[in-house]
């Protein structure tokens, strides 16, 4: 699309990734004033329907319509009234407040365009605050002892823990500080951008262990002047050498000796929070992990 084309007509291309979650800011294509087309609202709100018409804020006294439920569902509405070609005017869809779990990257596309003469927009609702977020709750806490613990389905994987609003600490290794590497491994025979890039590195012996729940670690290793995350392919205790399934550039171009790194656990079966604010895998059928 040309430069020009901006003053009349914007496409928007919006993602939203599993683990971000932001206040909804209006998403917004410019109405062309002189078009004359009548303009339409609709409605989005935790307490809709789908299957509704989404031109009430609020569901009615006998909850037979009201406002839609999902963005999906309002992008699905949207797009039959574009290939209906009902998109006749100018519309906006107002999101209620509240939090809107998504599990999967929310995009728009240019499908999901207006035009000149029925631009579309996506706006909070008056003074309210929706939430996008790609978090979900995670409930049935026990207390054992001074640890709180819980289940979780089999294939759940995320990063990020918040408890009470703060974001927890996974269980990591070293507890405290960081380990030092002795310096990258072989190159690989792969090339980026002609640079050799690495998917080693050489430890000292008493930081490495053969863990049981190697797929599951990941490791961050800070550079000069940034850090990238690596997760773990194989360890060779003979060479005190980790293997990464994912390469490093940085070790390929620059060579680093001596970089910090520290490891962490990602929770995929069992959680327990502690008192310290520590979040730490318990897997079962396995000692728990070191540093946890």
């Amino acid at each position: 699309m040309k430069a020009r084309r901006f003053r009349t007509h914007w496409v928007a291309l919006l993602v939203v990734t599993g683990a971000w979650a932001q206040s909804l800011a209006p998403l917004c294509f410019p109405f062309n004033e002189a078009s004359g087309a009548v303009a339409r609202t609709f409605y989005v709100a935790l307490n809709g329907n789908d299957a509704w018409t989404g031109t009430l804020p609020a569901p009615n006294a006998s909850k037979t319509d009201g406002p839609l439920k999902t963005i999906e569902g309002a992008k699905g509405f949207i797009r039959k009234l574009k290939s209906g070609g009902r998109l006749t005017g100018p519309i906006t869809l107002f999101l209620r407040g509240g939090t809107y779990r998504i599990r999967e990257t929310l995009v728009f596309t240019p499908e999901d365009s207006g035009t000149s003469e029925a631009p579309i927009t996506y706006a909070a609702y008056r003074n309210e605050a929706p939430v996008v977020s790609g978090g979900f709750e995670i409930r049935n806490w026990k207390q054992t002892g001074s640890t709180l613990e819980t289940t979780l389905p089999s294939g759940t994987h995320f990063q990020e823990l918040y408890v009470n609003g703060k974001r927890a600490v996974r269980s990591r290794h070293p507890n405290v500080g960081y380990f030092r590497i002795v310096g990258p491994g072989d190159p690989s025979e792969g090339q980026i951008r002609n640079e050799p890039f690495r998917y080693e590195i050489i430890v000292k012996p008493e930081d490495l262990r053969d863990w049981e729940n190697l797929t599951d670690v990941n490791l961050t290793l800070f550079h000069t002047w940034n850090a990238s995350v690596h997760w773990l392919k194989s360890v060779n205790l003979a060479e005190h050498k980790v293997v990464f399934a994912n390469p490093s550039r940085y070790l390929g171009k620059y060579g680093e000796k001596n970089s910090r790194y520290f490891l962490a656990w990602i929770p995929t079966l069992a959680l327990a929070v502690n008192t310290t604010g520590i979040a730490r895998l318990v897997r079962p059928r396995r000692a728990d992990p070191v540093g946890a």
